[in-house]
């Protein structure tokens, strides 16, 4: 008995990896497989193959839709600081299908919508609200919840951002944002018994920089570079390698036509002018003049 006593306290002080590794491998699972779990369920935690900032503080007008999507890199660092010896790892991961978005405004500060990412697994629904509106700076949240998966493990989402957006000029934006993400996860795939139980959360500090530019015809993109860190871990990954990801991304989307609804906005105000001309009560003729005195 005590000799397994031991045997478990030297285990728990392996690195994550390796702990979890030699586990299975002991149960007749290979490390290999263990690993592959480990790591998809470290970049599900993260959320790093998908953009958390892709839209600006802007809120579409009350009625119009936007259509979007977008392609990104991924950069991910992953280290594993408390295990004496242990080292890094860095790779690249383009994710090229893109993120389809769609979003619908329904008052004149708010809209509503969501996006779904074939490529990572992922869909969530979001809503945005523009609290604060200058004459070149807007500020907005836009809280979104959704499901995501990869291989082995699935999970469910909760992200609030808060965007501040500055128009520079006519056409051209300067957007921040700052946001967290927390992330529950499970093993999609009953394995049995000798298999590891694989669930927990996690919990991510993220910040992006990019900028809009848009046409009148409603066309826009908007570069961005993002940087995600996760802070927090519980449960199976509670001493999980902590991951840095940088992610370079575009995004492409169509809009409301300005001109279009400058045509719109001349056509209304003619439609109200004859409006009024038809509820104006119809005009008299004006009286004839009176004839001229009689000469004296």
């Amino acid at each position: 008995m005590y000799g397994l006593r031991a045997g478990a306290a030297a285990e728990d002080n392996l690195p994550f990896t390796e702990r979890h590794g030699t586990r299975l491998t002991a149960r007749g699972r290979s490390t290999m497989r263990a690993r592959a779990l480990l790591s998809a369920a470290a970049l599900l935690g993260t959320g790093c193959l998908t953009s958390g900032m892709y839209r600006p503080a802007h809120v579409l007008p009350e009625g119009e839709g936007d259509l979007s999507m977008n392609v990104n890199v991924v950069r991910a660092t992953v280290d594993e600081p408390r295990a004496a010896g242990a080292g890094s790892a860095t790779f690249t991961y383009p994710n090229l299908v893109p993120e389809i978005s769609y979003h619908y405004g329904v008052a004149p500060d708010a809209e509503v919508g969501g996006r779904i990412a074939l490529g990572v697994g992922m869909f969530e629904v979001d809503a945005k609200y523009r609290f604060f509106h200058g004459d070149a700076v807007h500020l907005a949240i836009q809280p979104a919840a959704g499901y995501r998966s990869m291989l082995w493990i699935e999970g469910f989402h909760a992200t609030l951002p808060l965007i501040l957006t500055q128009d520079l000029k006519p056409g051209i934006s300067l957007n921040v944002s700052a946001f967290g993400t927390y992330t529950h996860f499970t093993a999609t795939e009953d394995f049995g018994e000798d298999d590891l139980d694989f669930r927990g959360d996690t919990l991510n500090a993220c910040g992006a920089l990019g900028f809009e530019f848009r046409t009148p015809s409603g066309f826009h993109f908007m570069p961005a570079l993002e940087v995600q860190r996760s802070v927090h871990r519980s449960g199976d990954v509670a001493d999980a390698p902590e991951i840095t990801a940088v992610i370079l991304g575009v995004t492409l989307g169509w809009g409301a036509d300005e001109r279009a609804r400058k045509v719109d906005r001349q056509l209304d105000r003619i439609e109200r002018k004859v409006d009024r001309l038809d509820r104006a009560p119809d005009a008299q003729p004006a009286a004839p003049p009176p004839p001229p005195a009689p000469a004296q």
